[in-house]
């Protein structure tokens, strides 16, 4: 955990995250470490599995959802480098591995997957708002490059119609 943690916060993708990035000279994420151990020792203080399991479940179910909504998303948009090795993987397993993670989350406990839904919501948000912009691009934006892509491929098909012809005005003018 402190490791991913550390990762994450050196990706620069999560602004608030960036003071966990720092390592200690032997590589250690000790700063990582220290939040990771307090969290736990929190866990450890609440002293009741019934209050912490729950929470837990609910992150890991959204961690395995968002690993099946981006794979599902890399498929469908027949991005060139996703090549999954999986000989059995098809892009409706993905999907059937999504809507089985928000089934579980929602059967364990609907108000702790709303609260988690809540803050990865407002996570997206927050990195949408900072523009985090990095060089390996967003599922958003290939989706919409995917469907421009097959609109311009579609108008090749046949001549336009009448009616969606649109004129395309060319004024030459000499301005000396």
């Amino acid at each position: 955990a402190p490791r991913l943690l550390q990762a994450i916060a050196a990706d620069g993708v999560v602004p608030f995250l960036s003071p966990f990035a720092v390592t200690t000279k032997k590589g250690e994420p000790l700063r990582a470490l220290i939040l990771t151990g307090c969290i736990s020792e929190i866990g450890i203080l609440i002293a009741s599995l019934g209050y912490i399991a729950p929470i837990i479940t609910m992150f890991f179910l959204m961690c395995y959802c968002f690993v099946n909504v981006a794979c599902c998303l890399q498929t469908l948009l027949k991005t060139p480098n996703w090549r999954p090795r999986f000989r059995f993987y098809n892009w409706a397993l993905s999907l059937f591995a999504v809507l089985l993670c928000l089934t579980l989350m929602f059967i364990s406990s609907w108000y702790y997957a709303l609260v988690a839904i809540a803050i990865a919501f407002g996570l997206y948000k927050y990195i949408e708002y900072k523009g985090a912009e990095k060089e390996w691009g967003d599922g958003i934006r290939g989706m919409a490059m995917t469907a421009a892509r097959f609109a311009l491929l579609r108008l090749e098909e046949g001549p336009p119609h009448v009616k969606n012809w649109r004129p395309q005005v060319l004024i030459l003018l000499k301005l000396n």
